[in-house]
């Protein structure tokens, strides 16, 4: 249980630099959810990172997802945190 609070307050604090990280390249949205709360937020992470967390060729998410609003996978806290994966 104080994983999630961890978890979930680390991602809360991530959300101050949500702006700036909108304006950079090279990043596509994750969804990351809380299988406990069923709560989820949605982080924008480099290509490299979500082509491993979701299994998805880093050239599929290029082609399909930089730049855009949608998300190219969902994936739970405990994989967000091997990731090192933070909003």
């Amino acid at each position: 249980m104080n994983l999630v609070k961890t978890s979930v307050a680390a991602l809360s604090l991530a959300l101050l630099g949500a702006p700036a990280m909108a304006q950079q390249n090279g990043l596509v949205n994750v969804r990351v959810g809380d299988v406990l709360s069923d709560n989820t937020v949605v982080v924008q992470v480099p290509i490299g990172i979500a082509a491993q967390v979701c299994g998805i060729n880093a050239a599929v998410l290029v082609r399909d997802f930089k730049g855009t609003d949608a998300v190219a996978c969902t994936i739970t806290q405990e994989q967000a945190a091997d990731s090192n994966i933070r909003r």
